[in-house]
């Protein structure tokens, strides 16, 4: 009876960690980075615009599209200056309600002193009215 107990702890245990692993970043089902939108084309050229199966890349055990090879060199050369703040959940909602796992819309970003700033619904309107204050609020909830 102790081992069946022990196994089951050491199942759920290991499902916990997976979970946990998983959720740092926001990705789909497919364990697809933010829908697979293309993060060089956002930061670079100011557009969300998907990327494609056919140009992939893996970072951090998560997989990213891009539109082209071009955007895979330039990403795999420091990916970290790609990865949007929050790691790809909404960024107001980390600012606002501490929360740090709501998805965010692509389609809804902004770039701030060189990073990618992910939004949901209306929340980057609100952000806008008070970048300042949102700013400060979103770093002391994301450490």
């Amino acid at each position: 009876m102790r081992k069946v107990v022990l196994i089951l702890l050491v199942m759920c245990f290991n499902h916990i960690i997976t979970v946990a692993q998983s959720s740092k970043y926001y990705t789909n089902e497919d364990n697809v980075f933010i829908n697979g939108y293309d993060v060089v084309r956002m930061k670079v050229k100011k557009e969300a615009i998907k990327g494609t199966k056919e140009f992939t890349s893996e970072y951090d055990g998560i997989t990213f599209y891009f539109m082209d090879k071009r955007h895979i060199k330039v990403f795999e050369k420091s990916p970290e200056k790609f990865i949007p703040a929050a790691n790809g959940y909404c960024a107001y909602s980390v600012a606002v309600e501490n929360k740090k796992n709501v998805p965010s819309d692509p389609m809804k970003f902004k770039i701030i002193k060189g990073k990618i700033y992910l939004f949901c619904d209306d929340t980057l309107d609100l952000w806008d009215k008070e970048q300042p204050v949102m700013l400060k609020k979103f770093e002391a909830n994301w450490k």
